[in-house]
């Protein structure tokens, strides 16, 4: 998944959504069977033993709504968890990542900051604002139709003139408010991602550095405020103006309907009954603008999940022969001479170790390796949080260190190869010696390659 639009048609065909809408349309169908109700009671007003039983119809079917409303909510609910999932299963297996990005820190705390806060909260944004504009444009539809049925079909005319110049402000002011909300976006998105890096900056209490993030942090606090007056700027004209067209031609219309409808009292007493339904549609027919409206800011910020997508800058990657005071030694056989290439991916067991000075590129041959080997290697790298198993082990970095080679040992056969960052960096000398044991075991079985920190 690499665009927005893939990722509305895979939420949609989801069925907690097929069945949020099925509900939705039960619960609209009965409020407009109660109006309909409501309006045929008032016409039998001269009749009271006639309109009684419409009363009884208007008030259950007043009251059955709330259930399906219910159900709706539920599944609604259950399909943001399964949009949620959608993002992070594609997030995982259809990334345009690969060994060669893991040093490059900005690419690493941008994509992390997205993955982790800013696509969550988008997707359930996404995730409420479907069912409310679904809802309310059920709503305006079917009540509408009663409505007009049951007083004067000219009020449906007026709908559908305020519907169309409505129509007409969404698409003026349409590409300005995608362009704002995108813009927002983009820098709450690089706001999180200094927030992240609080850890370090504010727990080691290193005076240069808590006054740099916090300035830092402020910047782009700063720039973020500046996105979010823009955008409240467009809503704020844009739905002035959408308000206007929804009240304006059914307001004037009902006016004049009350006006010549004086002398009969039917009429008038049909008007009066659906006076609060007429003008609950007008409020409704703005929100349901409004969110089409709405829709624009939506999908601007459904970009965000686009720009997790896209490939880090790559250009200074290089390949292997590129690397050339990295020399490569074989702890099982110190007289073998081995060659810094893809050759190395082809053995199946033994011991060997990269060696050079410091700035040869070690670590970064280490990761073309991995690339090269795939899913048959496995990278440790000198510092990290790898999960195995669902565990992660929370002790000190010394103490994940251990627990990540000693899960090595339960590896499966199909990984053939194990590449090792500096793993002795946080090692003191009783454990060095024996994770150095473990490593020796591993080699008997696969193929270790490692760098080491300390000799």
């Amino acid at each position: 998944m690499q665009s927005r639009r893939e990722f509305i048609r895979s939420s949609f065909r989801s069925r907690h959504f097929s069945g949020g809408v099925f509900y939705v349309l039960l619960q609209q169908t009965l409020v407009a069977l109660s109006i309909f109700s409501l309006a045929s009671a008032a016409q039998q007003l001269s009749e009271p033993s006639d309109a009684l039983p419409w009363l009884v119809a208007f008030v259950i079917f007043s009251i059955l709504p709330y259930t399906p409303g219910i159900l709706a909510d539920r599944q609604f609910q259950l399909w943001f968890t399964h949009c949620l999932g959608i993002f992070f299963s594609n997030a995982i297996y259809q990334n345009p990542f690969s060994p060669r990005h893991y040093n490059l820190v900005d690419a690493a705390d941008e994509k992390t900051a997205i993955f982790a806060s800013n696509s969550p909260e988008v997707i359930y944004d996404y995730c409420q604002y479907i069912p409310a504009i679904l809802t309310a444009g059920i709503n305006a539809t079917l009540v509408l139709l009663v409505v007009a049925g049951v007083s004067d079909l000219r009020i449906l005319l007026t709908y559908i003139i305020s519907l169309t110049l409505c129509s007409l402000l969404i698409f003026w002011f349409g590409p300005w408010a995608a362009k704002a909300a995108n813009s927002a976006e983009s820098r709450r998105a690089s706001l999180v991602e200094v927030s992240m890096n609080i850890w370090p900056n504010l727990t080691l209490q290193n005076k240069p550095n808590v006054a740099g993030w916090h300035n830092f942090l402020r910047k782009k606090l700063e720039n973020y405020t500046f996105s979010i007056r823009q955008q409240a700027f467009v809503q704020s004209i844009s739905q002035q103006s959408i308000a206007i067209a929804s009240f304006g031609p059914t307001s004037i219309f009902f006016i004049y309907l009350c006006y010549t409808s004086i002398e009969n009292e039917a009429n008038l007493a049909v008007l009066i009954a659906v006076a609060p339904r007429i003008f609950q549609i007008l409020l409704s027919l703005n929100d349901f603008a409004t969110m089409i409206f709405a829709w624009n800011q939506i999908k601007g910020r459904l970009s965000i999940i686009e720009s997790y997508f896209n490939e880090p800058n790559a250009d200074h990657f290089r390949s292997l022969s590129d690397y050339p005071d990295v020399k490569v030694t074989d702890l099982s056989d110190p007289c073998k001479k081995l060659i810094l290439s893809a050759d190395l991916a082809k053995s199946t067991r033994g011991r060997a170790i990269l060696t050079g000075p410091n700035g040869a590129g070690k670590t970064s041959a280490l990761l073309l390796l991995k690339e090269i080997i795939g899913e048959a290697g496995i990278f440790i790298p000198s510092q990290s949080k790898l999960v195995f198993d669902q565990e992660r082990h929370s002790g000190s970095t010394g103490q994940r260190k251990l627990y990540e080679i000693q899960r090595l040992l339960d590896l499966p056969d199909d990984i053939t190869h194990i590449l090792l960052d500096e793993w002795d960096a946080n090692l003191d000398d009783k454990n060095t010696d024996c994770v150095d044991k473990i490593i020796d075991e591993l080699s008997g079985t696969k193929m270790v390659i490692e760098i080491r920190h300390k000799r």
